[in-house]
């Protein structure tokens, strides 16, 4: 099922162009990672999405509904900016954001749910004495623990977080993806920390999609990382187009080539007396993909 769908979105900022044509369809059941260099239009998307932002041209549905419409009763939204009621305490702090949602919590739930972030020993003191790991662990609380919601916007979740937050983190993802009725899309530099957490990835450039595909599929791909000699660089590359096998220039004697099952591919670069200093296969990652197509 359809949870969010961005259909030819456009917007500006007087002059700037800050996105440029969106088309997504974001699935049920699913974790989306949305990477792009800072300025990209990651977060004026999800602002529009949220019903933040108006798009200067093109449209969003949320549930079937225009997010302004009410289509934002089922979201949960975790701002990239800390947030909360930093006088007041971190007990307080669930108590009034679940009020704000007409959710009434027992004293037990809210020393629950702060347990369930390790804030449980904290609950009395006031966030603004809490560490930057801590008021980001209170957030994960607000857009986790209060409700049942089915959709999570996720900016830069893990900004902040210590070692045992972001394992707390990437937990409770795992956790949400086994009910299959939550989409969760994550806004995110952490390459590392969260491929094996997301099932698809979308990457921005300058406004644009520029690769939208499958994690698994980055680990099917039969790709192999060469480095040539420097004097054969030119050679080689003749030899790959003469081939027609897709390939990235990752330095200046380094390739990715992506092989064809019909063609013996090192067998040729042997018979061109093509000098290798290195031949391996090569796993793709989020990261070396965002590299390749966002170089400029």
């Amino acid at each position: 099922m359809t949870t969010v769908c961005v259909n030819n979105i456009f917007k500006c900022f007087g002059n700037k162009e800050v996105l440029k044509g969106i088309n997504i369809v974001f699935e049920e059941g699913k974790v989306y990672g949305l990477f792009g260099k800072n300025g990209a239009g990651k977060s004026t998307l999800l602002k529009i999405i949220l019903g933040l932002l108006l798009p200067t041209q093109g449209s969003v549905s949320v549930f079937g509904k225009n997010p302004r419409d009410g289509g934002l009763k089922e979201v949960s939204y975790l701002s990239e900016n800390l947030a909360g009621y930093f006088d007041l305490n971190a007990y307080d702090n669930i108590d009034i954001i679940a009020k704000m949602q007409g959710i009434k919590l027992r004293k037990e739930e809210i020393f629950k749910i702060l347990e369930s972030v390790n804030l449980k020993e904290v609950a009395s003191k006031k966030v603004k004495d809490f560490s930057l790991g801590m008021k980001r662990r209170l957030q994960l609380a607000f857009a986790f623990c209060i409700g049942d919601k089915k959709l999570f916007i996720l900016d830069e979740p893990t900004n902040g977080l210590d070692i045992e937050g972001v394992f707390w983190f990437k937990e409770k993802i795992k956790e949400m993806k086994e009910k299959k009725d939550k989409t969760i899309i994550i806004s995110t530099h952490a390459f590392e920390e969260l491929e094996n957490v997301i099932d698809e990835f979308i990457i921005i450039h300058k406004g644009e999609i520029k690769k939208k595909s499958n994690v698994c599929d980055l680990e099917i791909k039969n790709k192999k990382f060469v480095k040539v000699s420097n004097k054969d660089t030119e050679k080689f590359t003749k030899l790959v187009d003469l081939l027609k096998l897709n390939y990235t220039r990752v330095a200046n004697t380094e390739f990715i080539v992506e092989e064809n099952e019909k063609i013996n591919f090192l067998e040729q670069v042997v018979k061109n007396g093509i000098e290798l200093q290195r031949f391996e296969t090569y796993r793709e990652t989020i990261k070396s993909v965002f590299k390749a197509v966002t170089k400029e």
